[in-house]
């Protein structure tokens, strides 16, 4: 019965990773699901063996005598199960090299990853001063799944083919038609660790203020609709990143290479530029096909400490100066957006770190600095005017929107906060304003229930979703918004 359900396992996954991120989802569902009943069952196992060795010992002692250390060695020795046996910090005791290393506190569970093996490690305190360790191994549940993920990470051959047959660098009878911005002074800013860069930034000032550019990679110039690239893109739907590693929605040599933006070559792209006033107001803008150069990889952690504490190692004087301007901008511009009620929650990320068994060794907040709200304004004031662009020109695609909290669920919130002390001033029947909500998000800062308003009124919220009508976005408080985008990863 096991081997079929383990077989019967093993084919859901092999399925799931058939049908792109749809496939990854029930793989990780279906592990999980599987990894849960296992743990039931290994639990009621690890107890029923802390029982029966318990109901020895306490027979023993009825009888007036003890169980020495060679006589318990002795019974856990004879289970089928990896065990070691304690008593209090001296090991009496273990059966599977490496046990011996985990005196867990009692009741304490944690899985276990050796080089060739993964086990189920759980602990409980017997009388007498005895704790009894044991191990299951979940080595062939984990190697299912890693086989299964294998399976997705595998490309078809008529995949990699069209992959392999496009060129490494930028064709130079495909740049008629564009907008040259090569010379234009371009860069990406991202985290340390990304691969992929699929928008870039410029700014030059002007004699009315400053034009801001947003370029992303023009990834259907190579992916053309039905080819075997294109299927696959389809059938994937869009990259997933995992703690330690990526399940590509395309080929690398497009994702890392022609299609990504990286320094000192060419690539072929899609640009906003923005013409904007002394305020950051958008005066008008122009959605073109473009060739740029990108001048500059950057990180968000050093374009930060520039901006915080003048530190220029690394930049050259035109790029720091680029930077400093690019921040002005973004400060009017984000200070006008929560001007006119956009919401800013506030809430924390976590950053995971694993080591190289695949064990989480960290859990930290991820920092948010000036060069990630940078770069935030400029994309979302894209988006903006790339959602309007296409609304006026009645192109079909498909916009982001976040419609009006359902009124049920603001009145439930609404009361919450009352009870708080922090009601909402300008709530209209089963209305409310974006502004209104921020007030109270502002009013909330640096309290300590500030997180709980914060994580509260999002669940309020109604959820964002793509639509192909324009109905506007309640937590930006835009009447126009999408997602301007290059397709590298969605």
């Amino acid at each position: 019965m096991r081997y079929y359900q383990k077989l019967v396992s093993l084919l859901v996954l092999v399925l799931a990773a058939s049908f792109g991120v749809g496939g990854c989802v029930l793989l990780y569902s279906d592990f999980a699901v599987q990894r849960g009943r296992m743990a039931t069952a290994n639990a009621a196992a690890h107890a029923q063996t802390c029982t029966l060795l318990q109901t020895e010992i306490l027979d023993l002692q009825r009888r007036g005598t003890t169980m020495d250390d060679a006589a318990l060695t002795a019974r856990v020795e004879a289970r089928d199960t990896p065990a070691a046996l304690w008593r209090g910090d001296t090991l009496i005791c273990a059966t599977l090299p490496g046990l011996e290393n985990f005196s867990l506190e009692n009741a304490a569970t944690v899985t276990v990853r050796t080089e060739e093996s993964v086990y189920a490690v759980y602990a409980s305190d017997l009388q007498g001063g005895l704790r009894l360790v044991t191990a299951y191994d979940l080595t062939g549940l984990y190697r299912d799944r890693d086989a299964a993920l294998t399976r997705f990470l595998l490309l078809e051959a008529a995949v990699l083919a069209a992959a392999a047959a496009l060129p490494q660098e930028v064709d130079s009878k495909d740049i008629p038609g564009r907008v040259d911005l090569r010379e234009t002074l371009t860069f990406t800013i991202d985290g340390a660790a990304a691969k992929d860069f699929d928008d870039a930034v410029s700014l030059e000032k002007t004699a009315s203020g400053w034009t801001l550019g947003v370029h992303i990679a023009d990834v259907s110039h190579y992916v053309t609709p039905g080819s075997a690239l294109d299927r696959e893109a389809y059938k994937r739907g869009t990259s997933v990143y995992l703690l330690d590693r990526v399940l590509p929605m395309l080929p690398e040599a497009l994702s890392n290479g022609l299609c990504s933006l990286n320094p000192d070559v060419d690539r072929l792209t899609m640009s906003c530029m923005m013409e904007l006033n002394d305020d950051a107001q958008v005066l008008s803008y122009k959605v073109f096909p473009s060739v740029i150069h990108s001048h500059a990889r950057l990180v968000y952690d050093d374009v930060s400490r520039l901006l915080t504490d003048g530190d220029e190692a690394g930049f050259t004087p035109e790029l720091a100066q680029t930077l400093r301007s690019m921040n002005d901008v973004a400060k009017k511009m984000r200070a006008a957006r929560f001007e006119r009620g956009a919401l800013d929650l506030d809430i924390d990320e976590a950053v995971i770190t694993l080591d190289e068994r695949g064990i989480p060794t960290s859990i930290e907040r991820e920092e948010h600095g000036p060069a990630n709200e940078l770069i935030e304004e400029f994309m979302l004031k894209a988006n903006e005017c790339v959602a309007r662009f296409a609304k006026e020109k009645k192109l079909p695609i498909l916009y982001r929107v976040h419609e009006d909290p359902d009124p049920e669920k603001l009145h439930t919130f609404a009361t919450f906060l009352t009870n708080l002390g922090y009601p909402i001033k300008g709530l209209k029947g089963d209305k409310v304003s974006p502004k209104a909500l921020q007030a109270v998000l502002d009013a909330s800062r640096g309290t300590p229930e500030q997180d709980i308003i914060s994580r509260l009124m999002l669940r309020s919220l109604q959820k964002a979703r793509y639509a192909p009508q324009p109905l506007g976005h309640f937590g930006l408080a835009a009447p126009d918004y999408c997602h301007f985008t290059s397709p590298i990863r969605t």
